[in-house]
């Protein structure tokens, strides 16, 4: 009813499972938590997993998506749900007057408890695994670009492809494409940073579905980090100012340092985004 644990799986679906790669169903469908300790499947997904022949699709839609949640976290400019530190209260509270997205995301099952400090009594919240992120920054892409008429995740597939080839310029494209989908008189006046920030945050954790990509490392806030399999990119864009001085942060924060040692290719690219023409209008690359 609750959940199913590795042990169980293991034990009651050994046949199918021994067809497919464990950690990668793993990383997928489990993760689910009530104490942070032991973590369960999501019962409705794996059973969907195995009816489907063992193809990694995103079951979580089929549940229903709470568009009134999407919608106030847009509004609040909230795109970032992860490891959040909340008090208990926090996690029950539900007030429909004053809605707390992160108690809302918690007791939707978009968040659950990564781990419990009892010594502070905090509980640090994060999504449970690939398949509800994926849903979330899905919808909240979606959300923010207003229902664009081609599906976001389409344009990050082309997105992946371009990265993949090493084509900048048409890495560059898609991302205008992007903004360009949405109608000019919905573009926000009063806090186009944010937004900007907000579509490139999801974009790229969205392109992780498909490639390594990471938005925040330990040296900085890279805007991303994506590894293909030839190649390494630290991608920095800055709004308003000049694709140089993005190029020349990678190089000042390190963010490619910690892959000095890669026998990948390692590509710096810099890229301004212009609020004014609504568009990237100008881009850097180096190859390490």
């Amino acid at each position: 009813m609750l959940g199913i644990t590795q042990d169980e799986l293991e034990h009651y679906f050994a046949e199918p499972l021994a067809r497919v790669d464990k950690a990668k169903v793993r990383q997928w469908y489990n993760g689910y938590s009530w104490g942070g300790t032991e973590k369960v499947y999501n019962p409705f997904s794996i059973l969907s997993f195995f009816q489907g022949g063992g193809e990694y699709s995103n079951f979580w839609f089929e549940t229903g998506t709470p568009t009134f949640l999407i919608r106030e976290m847009k509004k609040r400019a909230y795109y970032f749900p992860e490891r959040i530190e909340v008090s208990q209260n926090k996690l029950n509270a539900f007030d429909l007057t004053r809605l707390d997205p992160i108690s809302v995301l918690f007791q939707t099952g978009y968040l659950t408890i990564l781990k419990y400090e009892p010594e502070d009594h905090l509980y640090t919240l994060d999504y449970p695994n690939m398949e509800v992120r994926q849903s979330m920054e899905q919808s909240l892409l979606h959300e923010y670009l207003e229902g664009p008429i081609q599906d976001p995740l389409a344009r990050v597939a082309g997105l992946r492809n371009a990265l993949r080839e090493g084509d900048i310029e048409g890495m560059v494209r898609i991302i205008n494409a992007l903004f360009a989908s949405m109608p000019y008189d919905l573009w926000p006046q009063q806090q186009t940073e944010r937004f900007f920030h907000a579509i490139i945050h999801l974009t790229f954790d969205l392109l992780g579905t498909y490639i390594r990509s990471e938005v925040h490392t330990a040296n900085g806030r890279c805007d991303a980090l994506v590894e293909t399999a030839d190649r390494i990119y630290a991608l920095e864009f800055k709004l308003d100012k000049s694709a140089a001085e993005a190029l020349q942060q990678i190089f000042d924060k390190g963010y490619l340092q910690p892959y000095a040692d890669s026998p990948k290719q390692r590509v710096a690219v810099g890229l301004n985004f212009s609020s004014e023409e609504r568009a990237v209008v100008a881009w850097e690359s180096e190859v390490l």
